[in-house]
């Protein structure tokens, strides 16, 4: 598809929708959170720093003049009390309405390994635990769909299943990684490579989300001998 055909596509009216959307405050985020409160989405955004959130915002409201368009949320994906409590002003900032779509748009990379506050492996956490654990959180409150932007960057690496230490990733009876997330006084295990809110319908999709659409992608083959 080429630039103009996405000139031309329908302009969609969103006027009454609620999204929630990370990663608002920079680059692809912040355009997109402009896009769709031009097409009349009402914003919730979760940003980690308050000022870049608020440079964002009123670019918004100046542009869609609208002083309601868009509202800011405390929120640092590397830290998960952090999700947490701004899992909850978002609640509070929507109330009994609902949300309408959850973007993850955020995402980091680093060149070395860093550690956060949880002591996870900071791009595992910022790009896999925290989305996870927030749209966990949300998931009640989401009436349409979750989007997840996404690259194919991670078909570059490989990921080491002893990191993070077995101590704060154990395995589970059959040796599927699992991740262990506290949630207030307990703690959560879920198994890595199936959301927790998937559990209760394995091998299809939870009530009101319509069937799985097998994937298009070709199967990538190894070369002969390899």
């Amino acid at each position: 598809m080429t630039a103009m055909d996405w000139e031309h596509l329908p302009v969609p009216d969103l006027t009454g929708h609620t999204v929630v959307m990370t990663g608002a405050s920079d680059g692809l985020g912040r355009e997109a959170a402009l896009q769709l409160a031009l097409w009349g989405a009402d914003l919730v955004l979760p940003v980690r720093s308050r000022s870049k959130g608020e440079v964002v915002a009123q670019r918004i409201i100046r542009e869609t003049g609208r002083p309601d368009a868009v509202r800011l949320a405390r929120l640092d994906l590397s830290d998960l009390s952090s999700v947490r409590e701004g899992a909850e002003e978002i609640m509070r900032l929507i109330g009994p309405g609902g949300i309408d779509l959850l973007i993850h748009v955020a995402g980091v990379v680093t060149r070395r390994r860093e550690e956060t506050t949880d002591g996870f492996e900071r791009m595992m956490a910022v790009n896999a635990l925290a989305p996870l654990l927030l749209t966990e959180t949300l998931l009640p409150l989401v009436r349409e769909r979750v989007v997840v932007v996404a690259s194919d960057a991670h078909t570059f690496g490989s990921i080491d299943l002893s990191d993070p230490p077995p101590s704060l990733c154990p395995r589970g009876p059959t040796s599927v990684p699992t991740v262990v997330v506290p949630c207030g006084a307990g703690r959560r295990s879920c198994d890595a490579r199936r959301p927790p809110w998937t559990a209760d319908w394995p091998g299809r999709s939870p009530p009101g989300h319509g069937p799985r659409r097998a994937s298009h992608r070709p199967e990538r083959r190894r070369p002969a001998g390899s």
